[in-house]
């Protein structure tokens, strides 16, 4: 998402990627990296703009403010 924005869109990079640099970093993943693998290891649409052929749900989330 864009700094000041409200949408609900976010992103959880596990390579280098061409997101604009106007996007804010909003944390980082401290546990539960080899979930964020599998997810990533999901085969993407031919499209080439990364959507998942199968459906990604999270159902849970933790958020920690340091």
């Amino acid at each position: 998402a864009r700094a000041g924005s409200s949408q609900s869109d976010f992103f959880i990079t596990v390579a280098p990627n061409d997101l604009p640099s106007t996007y804010a970093v909003l944390g980082s993943v401290t546990s539960g990296e080899d979930v964020v693998r599998r997810i990533a290891s999901i085969p993407t649409s031919p499209a080439g703009n990364g959507t998942p052929r199968l459906p990604v749900v999270i159902n849970r989330a933790e958020i920690a403010v340091q």
